[in-house]
């Protein structure tokens, strides 16, 4: 790029542009600088990865074809996004009535469902992830109240903890029979293995 150390007028008079006076006759203008632009330290975001729904549909699989089509994604979209009935009448150019009926029908009940439904099988990994990820602080921090933490916290920690590490008191039901026999049965969070009896 060049910067330009003077303008001349249409009456002939020279203007210095850094001063933004008259450059006296005769007088030598400064000369013209060279300035080379440099990029600034922009960083720019990571472009994120296109949206890859969870589950590749076909137009067979619309509630409604043609222009309907476009009004129950549309309603679906804005109901999505946040806005009011009243917001989405006036967006949609209709009337609240309008609004709450198609709202309520069920094309968009099944559209909203399918919709709602591939958003979330799709970001379910990545959910899934930082639930992992946040587990271990969590195990840490049970396990922490469950040493350190007010006596009735510390009963509540220990037994979450063995709920879920698979130590869980036996639940026993007892029926009697007419002849005083009586059937205990164990229940318990594993799996009993079937037993086979022979002449029974």
């Amino acid at each position: 790029m060049t910067v330009v150390s003077h303008i001349t007028l249409a009456d002939g008079r020279r203007i210095d542009t850094s001063t933004g006076r008259v450059v006296e006759e005769g007088a030598s203008p400064a000369p013209v600088t060279r300035v080379t632009p440099t990029a600034p330290d922009v960083v720019l975001p990571e472009p994120e990865a296109p949206f890859e729904p969870a589950q590749r549909r076909t137009i067979e699989d619309l509630p409604e074809t043609g222009p309907r089509a476009n009004v129950v994604a549309l309603a679906v979209a804005l109901q999505l996004f946040g806005l009011e009935e009243d917001e989405i009448a006036l967006q949609m150019r209709t009337d609240r009535e309008a609004v709450r009926g198609l709202l309520t029908s069920k094309s968009v009940a099944d559209f909203r469902s399918a919709v709602v439904d591939g958003v979330s099988r799709r970001y379910e990994p990545r959910v899934r992830s930082i639930l992992n990820e946040a587990s271990v602080d969590a195990a840490h921090t049970l396990a922490e109240n469950a040493r350190r933490g007010k006596p009735g916290d510390r009963i509540k920690a220990a037994s979450s903890i063995l709920d879920r590490t698979g130590h869980t008191a036996v639940n026993t039901v007892e029926h009697k029979m007419g002849g005083g026999l009586i059937i205990e049965v164990v229940q318990c969070a594993s799996r009993v293995p079937d037993v086979e009896l022979e002449g029974v």
